[in-house]
């Protein structure tokens, strides 16, 4: 995740140009492979002409370094067991003068986290759906049921709190 700071309600970007305007350029590219690619003067030019760049599958790991005159690049690999060769990872670029405006946000922790909430809510619902049909079809009478019912309602959906406030949080 990538949070862009300014100090002011409105966000003026300092640029090399100053008749170019206050426009934040921004490119997202798949560039399926930057470690040739950053040998290309077509290449170059495209991320020159632009503050900000998100590049997806560059098949880069945790050794490979990305050096461009006046960007300062920050990656995340990949990660799984079946890896066997490089594939996916993302790069973020950005100009060395919007290094006081920018700050990377390990996203990893949280997000799994928010995952893990999600799926424990999904489960409660679906036996709390579960304990009530039995309840409203089959065992009328039973009232354990329907307290088994709202007790896994009720944890579902403080699972589902606390996911959107761990989410909400890490996007302040």
């Amino acid at each position: 995740m990538l949070r862009l700071q300014a100090s002011s309600d409105t966000c003026s970007i300092p640029r090399k140009n100053s008749s170019a305007g206050s426009d934040l350029n921004i490119l997202c590219l798949n560039c399926c492979g930057i470690k040739s690619r950053v040998n290309y003067p077509e290449f170059k030019d495209i991320i020159d002409n632009h503050e900000i760049v998100c590049l997806a599958e560059t098949k880069t790991d945790d050794i490979d370094v990305i050096n461009l005159p006046g960007y300062e690049f920050k990656m995340k690999k990949k990660t799984g067991k079946k890896l066997k060769t490089r594939s996916g990872s993302i790069i973020v670029g950005y100009k060395e003068h919007l290094k006081t405006m920018i700050e990377i946000i390990d996203t990893e922790y949280w997000f799994r986290s928010c995952r893990a909430l999600s799926i424990i809510a999904l489960i409660c619902f679906l036996a709390g759906a579960i304990c009530t049909g039995l309840k409203v079809f089959a065992l009328k009478e039973n009232k354990a049921l329907l307290i088994a019912a709202i007790c896994t309602i009720l944890t579902a959906s403080i699972c589902i709190l606390t996911s959107d406030i761990l989410f909400n949080a890490e996007h302040r």
